[in-house]
């Protein structure tokens, strides 16, 4: 994640300052790493979304591609009303960008869900054997078909919000 800006005070007359500004922000995306592995649901072809959802397929990789697109325009202005430095109307008004909730992605990770039983439950054989380290001791399981899946769209756009201001 990174973001620049750039901003200038404009003196345009003793009683009138504009301030301008404009400010980039790129969240990225988020790519599995260190083994993991994210399943996103993707349509498949047809001419109905019930036909591409029986098309569709979970894929693996990127859920989302990165939004280059988050330039966020500022501008203020305040005005002294009787040029007597007690009366002033001021306003701004600005886009802000935010980056996507970590839930989009942690949501996705069921798609791909796997069991693993880290206790003893009696009249079921062992789960766990007491080894060192402990991840020895969990024996490897078949993954389980989801219960549910998570589509992300993969054209999905940084959130943003517009805000105002205007004060005397």
């Amino acid at each position: 994640e990174f973001g620049f800006f750039f901003q200038d005070n404009l003196k345009l007359t003793p009683r009138l300052t504009l301030n301008l500004g404009v400010r980039y922000e790129s969240f990225g995306a988020p790519r599995p790493r260190e083994g993991t592995r994210d399943f996103n649901f993707v349509f498949g072809s047809g001419t109905s979304v019930e036909e591409r959802i029986a098309a569709g397929k979970l894929v693996e990789g990127a859920l989302y591609e990165s939004d280059r697109n988050n330039v966020a325009p500022r501008a203020g202005f305040a005005f002294d009303l009787l040029g007597d430095g007690k009366n002033v109307l001021r306003g701004g008004y600005g886009l802000f960008f935010d980056r996507v909730f970590n839930n989009i992605w942690l949501d996705a990770r069921i798609n791909s869900v796997t069991l693993r039983t880290l206790r003893n439950v009696p009249g079921l054989p062992s789960q766990f054997a007491y080894t060192f380290p402990a991840a020895a001791g969990v024996k490897p399981v078949a993954p389980l078909t989801p219960g549910g899946t998570v589509l992300v769209d993969r054209a999905l756009r940084t959130p943003y919000s517009q805000n105002w201001f205007a004060g005397f």
